[in-house]
């Protein structure tokens, strides 16, 4: 297993700076856009602080605190294999006219060689 790095990035749909340029609320939302990069290993987030997403298909929601960076390095074997992130979240970083309600998101998953 060959280890890559992705980093996403998110200023609302269609926005001029996203990355990949096809990301979308949808996407985020579903976890689809994530899926094709598992297992990931490496997490590293960084955008509006109270943005909620969710780990592995978990009922409760992991909360960004007041910095806006969250960070997780899995060890022992354990990997994320879903990622999403609450709708309300997204939505409140398209309706901010604010150059830092952005999401940006760092993995590091494996992928088959």
């Amino acid at each position: 297993m060959a280890k890559k790095v992705m980093q996403y990035r998110y200023y609302g749909d269609g926005a001029r700076k996203n990355q990949p340029a096809s990301i979308s609320k949808r996407g985020l939302v579903s976890g689809a856009l994530f899926a094709v990069n598992t297992p990931i290993t490496q997490l590293g987030i960084q955008t509006l602080p109270g943005t909620t997403f969710y780990v592995n298909n978990s009922l409760e929601p992991i909360i960004v605190g007041n910095t806006g960076v969250y960070e997780l390095e899995l060890s022992a074997g354990a990997v994320i294999t879903a990622l999403r992130f609450s709708s309300d979240s997204i939505e409140a970083i398209e309706s901010l006219d604010n150059p830092l309600a952005y999401l940006i998101v760092d993995t590091v998953y494996e992928e088959e060689e």
